[in-house]
């Protein structure tokens, strides 16, 4: 039996139909996965020049300069955004209107070049750690990611990263995590069998602060004293070393 052109159409119309649900499904799953990491991953401030990114509550925190993370220093405008963001006391962000409505010319607008601006120092802060995302830490994320979202329940226009933060206020102190190490006596050897053990102590539990406390501060240590590279303090905390 030969079908008709009408009754082709409409079967080639079906197959697209599921070929396209199918993709749909497929992205979403794909989207979802990624949102649970993004979810749990918390970067917190350091100093102005660098921020303590955890990938997840049972893996160690690491510091990374602004720079590892691809701005060009601390000076450039995108970094001064999320680090006003991690320092806030809302660790929110918010953008003014898009548009000014003069008086008494309600139906005419003037767009707020302030709008423009905020929103591409946010859009760059985001592209920059998606990209070291995916290079730090294997990521892949769909097209049109965002980082960020609206909190429903705050003011109109205000906003936060998906992210985790944890600011200058946070229940974890970045001041307390980052202080001085007594170095009298520790040589490059006893330093990473010292790191190796909170490393230990914190496989097998990922909120003991003690421990948490000890190992940045060993890390910084080793980084100042010994000029520990950003690929060398991977290696230190992830036990390859």
């Amino acid at each position: 039996m030969v079908a008709n052109p009408e009754s082709r159409k409409l079967f080639k119309q079906f197959l697209e139909f599921i070929s396209q649900t199918h993709g749909q499904s497929a992205e979403a799953e794909i989207t979802e996965g990624i949102e649970s990491k993004v979810k749990v991953l918390e970067v917190s401030y350091e100093n102005d020049s660098s921020v303590i990114i955890r990938e997840a509550p049972n893996k160690p925190p690491i510091p990374y300069d602004c720079r590892h993370l691809g701005f060009r220093d601390r000076n450039t405008k995108s970094w001064k955004f999320l680090i006003d963001v991690l320092t806030s006391d809302s660790l929110s962000f918010t953008f003014p209107p898009a548009y000014h409505y003069p008086e008494g010319y309600r139906s005419r607008r003037i767009k707020n070049k302030q709008y423009d601006v905020q929103w591409k120092l946010c859009d760059e802060v985001c592209k920059r750690l998606l990209i070291f995302f995916g290079k730090e830490l294997g990521w892949t994320f769909p097209k049109g990611f965002k980082l960020y979202e609206r909190i429903v329940t705050g003011p109109e226009r205000e906003y936060r990263f998906k992210f985790r933060t944890r600011g200058l206020g946070g229940d974890l102190s970045i001041t307390g995590t980052t202080g001085p190490i007594d170095g009298d006596g520790y040589d490059e050897a006893k330093l990473l069998s010292e790191i190796s053990q909170l490393n230990k102590e914190l496989t097998f539990n990922p909120d003991c602060h003690e421990a948490l406390d000890r190992l940045i501060p060993c890390i910084k240590y080793g980084q100042e004293t010994y000029g520990w590279s950003d690929d060398l303090t991977r290696s230190v905390i992830s036990g390859n070393f």
